[in-house]
């Protein structure tokens, strides 16, 4: 929080009345965001603006309480929003009641206007403000997405474009590689092959330009993965080729781990689809062992440079969970039993995964606010 010690100043000495001290805007914002996360940890849900890591419970967000407080912690920001505040906390508290409506209350209109005085309201010269514009990006693409349709679906590829051609101008590289991600996994998932395609072939140039073999890897795995979704199996194994040659020299490299998992989860599949059981049995096998090993949230850790420095960035990879990939070792395991008519191996396989998929859904179903 910023001082809200008063500046010094010369005393008149005509004037021998106290001094009184005058909350400043700072106050008022940070006040207001405190009551708006006390609403929401109040229902165990996830403050917005606390900076302190907290596990909170789940809570049922359908409750009566539950509503409440979340209509409250709106309110709150929205009475925040009627007074006199500096820019950037009026960006702040706009993206966070964006944030809060998209989640909760599914109120489409009052989201899409604030995030529209956002983009309205930033300043594009000034770069403290390129993560609030990243922030709103996000948002703008997940209230497409939830809203659905072929329009939404439209203004969410246009949204990222602009992002991506932005994001490259500012050199903001990382951005870049995310906005690159999101576009491939909304296209890939809802069947725009040409965009996909084009998404994934662009974020391989810029990882080979730039010699990110992590980055490389990773879009070789989404084409890859669409690449099985279009039954272009041929093309699916020559990208999985190139991501094995990449990882052939990096297995030792944590970054790199990560990255084998989703290697071998897809292998196990192009093996499948190539009639290769013996191979496909042997890769799951060998991923089953690993499982222990595979992190909850696969992500990429990234060194990148900008204006002379260096920093790392956390590159997600949304497509392909942890709990899908169990679920294709248990599959293809139990296929590869179901001949040995005297184990109940292939029938242990099978009940293991859809146990593992069911319970996936249920943790989607406690989270029904985020966006994969």
């Amino acid at each position: 929080m910023q001082s809200i010690v008063p500046a010094k100043r010369k005393k008149k000495r005509q004037s021998q009345k106290p001094s009184s001290t005058k909350a400043t805007a700072s106050d008022s914002h940070t006040l207001h965001w405190a009551l708006c996360d006390f609403y929401l940890e109040s229902s165990n849900l996830p403050p917005i603006f606390c900076q302190r890591s907290r596990a909170t419970a789940s809570s049922n967000t359908n409750s009566i309480e539950t509503k409440r407080n979340v209509q409250y912690a709106i309110s709150t920001l929205q009475d925040l929003l009627m007074t006199e505040i500096t820019a950037k906390a009026e960006l702040v508290s706009r993206l966070a009641l964006a944030k809060l409506v998209i989640q909760y209350t599914k109120d489409w209109e009052l989201a899409d206007e604030n995030l529209r005085m956002v983009f309205r309201k930033m300043s594009k010269g000034d770069r403290s403000q390129d993560t609030l514009g990243f922030e709103a990006i996000n948002l703008r693409c997940q209230l497409l997405i939830k809203k659905g349709g072929a329009s939404c679906r439209d203004g969410v590829r246009k949204i990222l474009g602009a992002a991506i051609e932005q994001a490259k101008s500012r050199g903001r590289i990382s951005w870049v590689y995310e906005f690159y991600l999101k576009m491939i996994e909304i296209t890939g998932l809802n069947a725009l092959q040409k965009e996909c395609t084009d998404a994934i072939n662009d974020g391989i140039i810029l990882a080979r330009t730039r010699g990110d073999e992590a980055m490389l890897a990773v879009f070789l795995l989404a084409l890859a993965r669409f690449s099985m979704t279009w039954n272009k199996i041929n093309d699916m194994g020559l990208a999985l080729t190139q991501v094995e040659s990449i990882c052939a020299s990096q297995s030792s490299t944590a970054t790199f781990q990560p990255i084998i998992t989703h290697h071998q989860a897809l292998s196990i599949l192009y093996y499948t689809l190539s009639g290769n059981v013996r191979d496909a049995h042997s890769s799951a096998r060998k991923a089953n062992r690993m499982a222990n090993v595979m992190s909850d949230d696969l992500t990429i850790p990234i060194n990148i440079q900008e204006e002379g420095t260096e920093s790392v960035d956390v590159i997600r990879i949304r497509w392909l969970s942890k709990t899908g990939i169990q679920a294709i070792h248990c599959l293809i395991s139990g296929l590869s039993y179901l001949q040995d008519t005297s184990s109940t191996k292939a029938k242990d396989y099978f009940e293991l995964g859809i146990a593992t998929i069911a319970g996936e859904s249920r943790q989607q179903t406690a989270a029904n606010c985020q966006i994969h």
